[in-house]
């Protein structure tokens, strides 16, 4: 695809006028943008033509952001079964873009691809927030996730380039090794800058010893991929000695927001995309729960128009009470496929019943809870200490009363919960709907 290099000049533009902008300066860009990406998806990509004929709307009706609702809105499942030929602009290889490919933890895997052009300048806005934290482009680094492999010529996708030259100064390290070995990778690395999920560095933190405590001090924490709990951040900072901030992505946007450097919630990336929070198809006033739904403003190889994210948050005020321009997210709650439904038809987050109600018995380190059926779950546990059946038991109690007397409740001690292969920890995970998707022939 030609480079749309108008598009590309005004992309730079919102990097450079970062907080420096206004609301209204913030919402015009918005409006320019959205009516390009509009026109564009339209007339060049197969999936958005027939989406918004289906619709009866062509790209003249949608003027500015009040005009959105008029878009239909677009999920995972809704492109996963497509070509790529129906998602990207005509006339271009798909094996000339970037590609990346969800992990499917959600059940619905999705490769993205991206130009170049694209990527790169999404990418230099998730450092803006980041550098808005305190990190310096100089930082030595250490990455705690999941190492994939690279392309190897049979047909895999390539790792970006960016990826490959930022080994050279990023000490990329596998969640799966042991939490020993990881420590020790990062006793010679001496980062000042760490980065991993929540739960691996919680995990890493319970394992430290005071020699790790005093040789790993690295200068600022940063998380991403996973709620970040109270506690979870409490027992970061605690080991590491350095502030812990979180970050909220996403394949389909890049950088989607960053928690503000204040700490009052996160800084939504306005110059990148338009985020809505809906529920039950309608805005979210401040302080009201809803799911993302987003725009892609600067994606032309593959748009992204009112596209589901699958992502429960608490709307946030705008502009920011630090005083920067950004609309906000007062907190990321979780996906909506991690909500546990239950029998009496109830739909509730994990975090919202087991982390307040685990969390406060001191002898439990981690846990994950897992849904074998509607009615039954299994909660395993790792313990700092011994405990005997009786504690067990009253545990199942608490937990059955939380969820309703129609459910059975099971406790198992276990040695370790490791994060799983995308370097993600699931404390909550659904066998009854794992068992559905694969009875419906979709990926995992």
């Amino acid at each position: 695809m030609p480079v749309v290099w108008s598009e590309f000049v005004r992309g730079v533009y919102g990097l450079v006028a970062g907080r420096n902008a206004s609301r209204d300066q913030i919402a015009e860009f918005q409006a320019r943008a959205l009516r390009s990406i509009v026109r564009h998806a339209y007339e060049r990509v197969p999936y958005y033509r027939r989406l918004f004929d289906r619709a009866g709307l062509k790209p003249e009706d949608v003027r500015g952001l009040d005009d959105l609702p008029r878009i239909p809105i677009t999920s995972r499942q809704d492109l996963q079964e497509l070509p790529a030929s129906d998602l990207i602009v005509w006339g271009v290889d798909a094996s000339s873009l970037l590609t990346h490919r969800t992990s499917g933890s959600s059940g619905a895997p999705l490769t993205i691809r991206r130009e170049r052009f694209e990527e790169y300048l999404l990418l230099a806005y998730r450092w803006r927030g980041h550098i808005a934290q305190g990190r310096h482009p100089t930082d030595r680094e250490a990455s705690i996730g999941y190492i994939h492999d690279a392309g190897d010529g049979r047909g895999h996708p390539k790792e970006p380039l960016h990826e490959r030259l930022s080994r050279f100064w990023k000490d990329c390290i596998d969640c799966l090794l042991p939490p020993k070995q990881i420590l020790e990778r990062l006793r010679v690395t001496q980062p000042e800058a760490l980065h991993g999920t929540p739960s691996v560095l919680a995990w890493l933190a319970e394992e430290m010893t005071d020699a790790d405590r005093r040789l790993i001090r690295p200068r600022i924490v940063s998380c991403s991929q996973e709620t970040l709990s109270d506690s979870a951040r409490q027992k970061v900072e605690s080991a590491f000695g350095a502030p812990v901030f979180n970050n909220y992505g996403a394949h389909e946007f890049v950088g989607v927001a960053s928690e503000c450097p204040q700490r009052h919630g996160y800084h939504v990336s306005d110059w990148t995309l338009i985020l809505e929070v809906l529920r039950d198809g309608r805005p979210t006033e401040p302080g009201e729960q809803g799911e993302v739904v987003g725009t892609a403003l600067h994606s032309y190889a593959m748009p992204f128009i009112r596209y589901r994210l699958g992502d429960l948050v608490v709307h946030g005020p705008a502009p920011c009470l630090c005083g920067a321009p950004f609309s906000t997210l007062l907190s990321i709650e979780g996906r909506t496929l991690d909500m546990i439904r239950l029998p009496d038809g109830r739909s509730i987050h994990p975090y919202a019943v087991f982390g307040p109600l685990v969390e406060s018995v001191p002898w439990v380190r981690r846990f994950q809870v897992i849904q074998e059926r509607a009615d039954s779950f299994r909660v395993k546990i790792v313990t700092r200490t011994e405990t005997g059946p009786d504690a067990l038991d009253r545990m199942a109690g608490a937990i059955r009363e939380a969820l309703g007397s129609k459910v059975q409740v099971e406790t198992e001690l276990t040695d370790q919960l490791p994060p799983g292969r995308s370097g993600k920890f699931h404390p909550f995970v659904s066998l009854e709907r794992l068992n559905a998707w694969r009875q419906a022939g979709q990926s995992l």
